[in-house]
């Protein structure tokens, strides 16, 4: 429904714009443009159905292998469910240094300034091993504060 609203939204301010027009023709499906969309979106279809399917394997490896222990197969689904969602902080700060450096790439990279792409592209990364480590120590060194967590949440909600 958020999306149906966000659309509506969108499309109401979409009039207001002199430069886009939306015509009939506008919403024709042309080869083209579909095979321009494909090339760039198909690495990342990938890349999803890479990380759909390997949850799916370890889904089902957390089940048979955990109902073989003491704790049943729900703990360790439990435990990575805790475990993901924890991780999901520190994964956003590494999308967002991804994703906030590709308008400067992109702008220096078309101004030929080759030397602000490298210089970016090391800084971000640098940032990117610094959160990353960050996120290592504390996962070693907190874990039981990190499932507690998990806890709290599921007793507040």
């Amino acid at each position: 429904m958020s999306q149906v609203v966000s659309a509506l939204i969108a499309l109401s301010y979409l009039p207001k714009f002199r430069t886009v027009s939306l015509r009939r023709e506008s919403f024709r499906i042309r080869l083209t443009i579909l095979k321009q969309i494909s090339r760039l979106g198909i690495a990342y279809f990938f890349f999803q159905f890479v990380i759909m399917f390997s949850q799916v394997v370890l889904n089902n490896m957390l089940i048979r292998y955990g109902a073989l222990s003491v704790y049943g197969s729900d703990i360790p689904l439990a435990v990575v469910a805790v475990v993901s969602k924890s991780s999901v902080l520190f994964l956003s700060i590494l999308q967002g240094i991804g994703q906030s450096t590709q308008p400067i790439f992109g702008f220096n990279y078309g101004a030929k300034r080759y030397d602000r792409v490298k210089e970016t592209y090391w800084k971000a990364l640098s940032a990117a091993l610094v959160v990353s480590f960050i996120a290592f120590i504390v996962f070693q060194v907190f874990p039981r504060q990190i499932l507690s967590i998990g806890r709290l949440w599921k007793l507040c909600f």
